[in-house]
């Protein structure tokens, strides 16, 4: 093989390390941002705060809430879905809450091309399971949908 030649393959060689490396990087940075649009909507409801809570949806989400009876309530756009929170948050407030702790366990984040998707629990008396869909819009991971629901625990 010649000078040029070797020369040839190890350019080649380079720009598919340099390919590959830029692939792992924007996984890596994609994994990390949707993430913290999940993360964020999680202290937002640690802190009360309905305005930090919806700030990662997308003007059209759409949420599954779980209803103390039992029954979910479906509630779309960021303004209902804001109404919503700031109902419940009140409703903590009343009851002397100023701020919660909230753990999300066995976190997992799946994406595919522009989608996400994130599960988690939340232990204690009542299991609580989440599921986010995320989409990039514009650059930025928005959340288009979440689904909650609850789970009593047998003592």
């Amino acid at each position: 093989m010649s000078a040029i030649e070797l020369t040839s393959v190890t350019m080649r060689q380079a720009l598919a390390l340099l390919v590959i490396l830029a692939a792992c990087a924007t996984a890596r940075n994609d994994r990390r941002d949707v993430r913290a649009a999940v993360d964020a909507v999680v202290h937002g409801l640690e802190q009360l705060d309905a305005d930090a809570t919806v700030a990662p949806f997308a003007d059209d989400a759409i949420v599954f809430f779980p209803d103390s009876a039992g029954e979910p309530a479906r509630v779309e756009g960021k303004a209902a879905i804001r109404g919503v929170f700031a109902r419940f948050f009140e409703q903590v407030r009343k009851s002397g809450t100023t701020s919660m702790t909230l753990h999300p366990a066995d976190v997992r984040v799946d994406i595919a091309g522009d989608a996400a998707v994130v599960t988690f629990h939340l232990r204690g008396p009542i299991l609580s399971r989440r599921t986010f869909v995320l989409r990039r819009i514009g650059g930025t991971w928005r959340i288009v949908h979440l689904h909650a629901s609850n789970v009593r625990v047998a003592s």
